[in-house]
C-alpha cells in the first residue's frame, strides 16, 4: 500500500477511535463508571488558608442536595447523590482541591426500569477558592434516552451551554448551615443553582445557645459576601437595612 494512504488511514482511525475531543482547556483527572472529574485550569492561589471546607463538609454538601418532584399526589424529595457517591465525589474534590482551581464533574444515574439506555446527568462546575468553595450545577438531572445500550462517550460529552431545569428546585436539608446560595447563576423561576461553602456554620441555629454575633460582626460578614460577589448590590442593601432596623 502506498505510505501516503497509510497515513491518511491512521489519521482517520485516530479521528474516529477518539470521539471525545476535550481541547486543551480540560484534562481528564479522574475516570469511573458513574462520574468523571476534569481539571479546568491549574492552580494559581498559593497562600491558601489554614481554615478550608473540609472533606466532611463537601460530603455533606452532596449527601444532603435534593429537588422536590412532584406528581398529582404528593411532592418527593429525590436526592441527586446516594451516601456513596457523595463520599466518593467530595473524597475526589479534595483531592484535586491542589492542583486546580476549578474542576468540571459530570454524573450519572441509571433509570431503575432502564438502567442500560436511560439515565439522568448532572454536570457541576466546582471554584476552590482561598477558603471557600463554590459549587455551580450547570445541568441537573436532565433526562437521556438512548436507542441502545449507552456508552461512556454517550454521556461524558461536555456541553458548552450552562443548562437549569425549571422543574428541579435544588434544596438542602435545614441541618446544613454552611452554605449559602449564591447569585451569579439563577434560573428563570428565582431558583437558585448556585451554592458556597463556608469553612465555618454562617447561618444561625434557633437551638443554638452561643452568644450572637454584634452588630458589627454582622455587617462585616455582609461586606465580605458582597465583595466576594456573592451577593449583587441590591441584595446587600436589602439585608444591610435589615440589620440596622434590628438595632
Amino acid at each position: 500500500m502506498n505510505k501516503k494512504y497509510i497515513h491518511f488511514f491512521l489519521i482517520l482511525n485516530i479521528t474516529y477511535c477518539n470521539p471525545l475531543q476535550y481541547g486543551n482547556k480540560f484534562e481528564l483527572a479522574h475516570r469511573n463508571d458513574d462520574f468523571i472529574i476534569f481539571n479546568t485550569t491549574p492552580k494559581k492561589i498559593n497562600n491558601i488558608s489554614n481554615q478550608v471546607v473540609s472533606n466532611e463538609k463537601l460530603y455533606l454538601f452532596f449527601k444532603n442536595i435534593y429537588y422536590l418532584k412532584s406528581n398529582p399526589i404528593v411532592s418527593d424529595k429525590v436526592y441527586i447523590f446516594d451516601s456513596i457517591q457523595s463520599e466518593k465525589i467530595s473524597s475526589k474534590i479534595f483531592e484535586y482541591s491542589g492542583s486546580s482551581d476549578h474542576l468540571l464533574i459530570i454524573y450519572k444515574r441509571e433509570e431503575p426500569m432502564a438502567p442500560y439506555s436511560r439515565i439522568y446527568r448532572t454536570c457541576i462546575i466546582v471554584s476552590l477558592l482561598a477558603d471557600t468553595i463554590n459549587i455551580q450545577f450547570t445541568e441537573i438531572e436532565k433526562y437521556y434516552i438512548f436507542g441502545n445500550q449507552f456508552t461512556y462517550t454517550d454521556w461524558s460529552f461536555i456541553s458548552d451551554e450552562n443548562e437549569c431545569n425549571y422543574k428541579n428546585n435544588l434544596q438542602l436539608n435545614d441541618s446544613i448551615k454552611f452554605v449559602v446560595p449564591t447569585n451569579s447563576k439563577i434560573c428563570k423561576n428565582g431558583v437558585y443553582n448556585d451554592f458556597t461553602l463556608f469553612p465555618k456554620d454562617i447561618i444561625s441555629n434557633k437551638k443554638s445557645t452561643s452568644i450572637p454575633k454584634t452588630t458589627k460582626e454582622r455587617l462585616d460578614d455582609l461586606d465580605e459576601l458582597r465583595n466576594n460577589k456573592m451577593i449583587n448590590e441590591k441584595e446587600y442593601n436589602k439585608l444591610r437595612e435589615k440589620i440596622l432596623n434590628e438595632i
